[in-house]
């Protein structure tokens, strides 16, 4: 039976599952079955506007013309196409050396580096903001990462972070469900029918039982949760099939305040807001 577990990031008994993880999700990112997750990416969000994207727009309105602005996990670099008429100073980080590349044809203006988000080879407090949008889920070490958007920002520089809140939703498309990463459909399709009750078992019971005992956003003590197995190795990628950290508003909140940093907004903060996104503005403090 498929079992619900998690890692802690932090946790130095798991270091040699997560350093294992890590190596699966930098290959899954330059092969060939993740060529469509970038143009999937780019083009739900080739233009911001009011209705699709209110939280990258708040985001917006927050960098001043001329930032030089640095995006930890750029993809396709559409924030830097919905920024640029800023005149921003832009540096995009991307774990693809191929998408890094095209980014680079794209767009000459930029500036874009091919590598790890956990060590980042640019210089303390070098930009006035740093942004991560939808890709905090998509780390092994969240709380590296997190340390790094801190370090490379001056002080009274921004870090934004949107993401899905995945302890508050209880669940992540990520997860296998019965005995193989194939789509419930498929099963049913093929006749495996104890792999369809199982799976059907685990996704409406079994996994949200347990993440409202033991994973939840109330449980603190568990902390930077990271699913070892998502559907992306071996099943179909899309949308968030590659999520990874078990994201929760209140253990990025804590963790952003314990570093020095204050928050200036978040999701509950702006009207409208949507429940099952995390949104942190916050800022560095001197």
């Amino acid at each position: 039976m498929t079992k619900l577990t998690f890692l802690e990031a932090t946790n130095a008994q798991h270091q040699e599952e997560l350093v294992a993880l890590d190596r699966k999700l930098f290959n899954f990112y330059n092969s060939e079955k993740a060529s469509c997750y970038w143009s999937d990416a780019d083009n739900s969000n080739f233009t911001w506007t009011p209705e699709t994207h209110p939280y990258h727009l708040h985001l917006k309105s927050l960098v001043k013309s001329g930032s030089k602005v640095v995006e930890l996990g750029c993809g396709s670099a559409h924030a830097y196409r919905n920024l640029r008429d800023l005149g921003i100073d832009y540096t995009g980080i991307e774990w693809s050396e191929s998408q890094a590349r095209l980014n680079a044809e794209t767009f000459p203006d930029a500036k874009f580096i091919s590598g790890s988000f956990y060590k980042v080879p640019l210089p303390d407090s070098s930009f006035d903001v740093a942004i991560s949008l939808f890709t905090l889920e998509h780390t092994v070490y969240p709380h590296t990462y997190l340390q790094e958007m801190i370090r490379l920002v001056k002080p009274n520089g921004i870090i934004a972070i949107l993401c899905p809140d995945f302890r508050g939703a209880g669940g992540m498309n990520s997860f296998v469900y019965g005995t193989s990463s194939l789509e419930l459909r498929e099963k049913l399709k093929m006749g495996r029918l104890w792999d369809t009750l199982l799976h059907l078992y685990e996704r409406e019971f079994a996994f949200p039982q347990k993440i409202r005992k033991e994973y939840s956003n109330q449980n603190k003590d568990k902390k930077f949760l990271i699913y070892s197995n998502p559907k992306c190795i071996e099943g179909k990628c899309y949308s968030d099939t590659d999520a990874i950290y078990f994201v929760g508003q209140p253990e990025i909140q804590t963790f952003l305040e314990e570093s020095n940093c204050q928050i200036l907004k978040q999701r509950s903060h702006l009207m409208n807001s949507e429940s099952g996104f995390c949104y942190m503005i916050a800022k560095k403090s001197t």
